[in-house]
């Protein structure tokens, strides 16, 4: 199973877990994390979502871009489509969301997976994560991380680190906020149970009442910029696709 979940006590684990993908951002993965968020939506009960890997020293590798690129044939072209629509929701359905949320990255995330824990509202980082927005390699440009990383650490810094071509530590992002916290590896755990459980003893209508308000008031815009790249994110992929 790629994908793994569990709610208790009012936090809801999402646990990436495909192995044999590096937790590629497929429709598989993309449709049980959606699915698994529309579930927990309506638990009055949920104070804080978390975003998570058990795949060795790896958070996610993001969209595979290859299979989006549409191969030249029309039916494959309105797939690609699709899957970057229902990537796209997914980011929106985070940013909904009426609680925390918390992506933990212990490893490699690139593109698609700074995406997801950028639209997070933490990001509990260890000093061995290592983070990437590296798409012009691949003739793509970032754009989804575009739409969600440049309101968080402002156009220079993104543009800077989207050029440079290089990854990016949990140090540096700490600086840039990107980042809410960093710790050694050996205490990830500790620390994650330590901020769910403060999080658990808050009162929770007053937590979904005020986050719910504080979401809406970012939604509008950040739903605008990622409905605004998704075509984008299409054609520059078909027209890779068209080049090669």
């Amino acid at each position: 199973m790629p994908v793994e979940t569990s709610l208790e006590d009012g936090v809801l684990r999402i646990i990436l877990r495909s192995n044999p993908t590096k937790n590629a951002l497929g429709p598989a993965i993309v449709g049980k994390i959606r699915s698994a968020l529309h579930d927990a939506g309506d638990c009055h009960d949920l104070a804080l979502v978390t975003v998570e890997s058990r795949v060795e020293n790896v958070f996610s590798i993001g969209m595979d871009l290859s299979l989006l690129a549409g191969n030249g044939r029309q039916e494959l072209t309105w797939q690609s489509m699709e899957q970057i629509n229902a990537y796209v929701e997914l980011l929106v359905d985070i940013a909904r969301l009426p609680v925390p949320t918390l992506a933990i990255v212990d490893g490699v995330a690139v593109g698609g997976g700074v995406d997801i824990a950028c639209s997070c509202d933490l990001v509990l980082a260890t000093f061995d994560a290592a983070f990437s927005i590296a798409q012009f390699r691949n003739g793509v440009f970032p754009w989804t991380t575009s739409a969600v990383l440049v309101p968080r650490i402002g156009v220079a810094r993104f543009t800077q680190w989207a050029l440079s071509g290089v990854s990016y530590g949990a140090r540096q992002l700490l600086g840039y906020g990107l980042v809410t916290q960093a710790c050694e590896r050996s205490e990830l755990q500790r620390v994650r149970s330590n901020l769910a459980n403060r999080i658990r003893g808050f009162d929770r209508a007053t937590l979904r009442a005020g986050f719910a308000s504080l979401h809406h008031m970012d939604e509008r815009d950040r739903v605008a910029r990622l409905r605004h790249v998704t075509a984008q994110l299409a054609l520059n992929c078909a027209a890779l696709q068209e080049c090669r």
